[in-house]
């Protein structure tokens, strides 16, 4: 008899543990269930996202590289007036820094205009005043928006007219007074 109960609770046991684990392994798979359903959801998510996450990836790439292309055309343009520096080249990104942050354009426009006055063999005081009056002239013409070839088409022009080549800038589009000749 003692032989057969311990049996019987031996077998009741093992009913009473099996039952119960099938009741957590049925809690598991629909904990599981539901955490693979959101793992699809934030995967849907994420591809969602990646595209544009990769297109502000790409576009962040290419506006620096157009920054560093803009310096380094300032830089070689600059260095090739005698006896200009390292230092005068410092001073013109200082110069386009500060008018970005106070103006509405961006330094790699203003550093690109500053590189395209300096190809003209212009010294570093000239660069910076014309800087300013040009910057201030091509936003007045253009607005806000003016785009970093504008400005360097801005800044070729004044540049062109304090050669004396009023021709050819008044045939690129520029007006200029009877006073403004004289």
């Amino acid at each position: 008899y003692r032989e057969n109960k311990l049996m019987a609770e031996t077998d009741l046991k093992v009913i009473i543990s099996t039952r119960s684990d099938l009741k957590g392994l049925q809690s598991a798979r629909t904990a599981l269930d539901k955490f693979s359903s959101g793992i699809g959801k934030v995967g849907l998510l994420m591809t969602g996202l990646a595209a544009p996450l990769i297109a502000f990836g790409i576009q962040s790439v290419k506006s620096y590289m157009k920054a560093k292309t803009a310096l380094t055309i300032m830089e070689k343009s600059v260095l090739k007036h005698k006896g200009a520096t390292l230092e005068d080249v410092r001073a013109l990104e200082r110069q386009a820094e500060a008018l970005a942050a106070v103006g509405v354009v961006g330094d790699e426009t203003i550093v690109s205009m500053q590189g395209r006055l300096a190809q003209f063999d212009l010294n570093r005081d000239t660069i910076e005043k014309l800087t300013e009056a040009t910057l201030d002239f091509a936003v007045a013409e253009q607005g806000v928006n003016i785009t970093q070839e504008s400005a360097v088409g801005y800044a070729q022009g004044i540049a062109k007219a304090l050669q004396g080549q009023l021709d050819v800038v008044t045939k690129s589009g520029f007006k200029f007074t009877e006073a403004q000749f004289a």
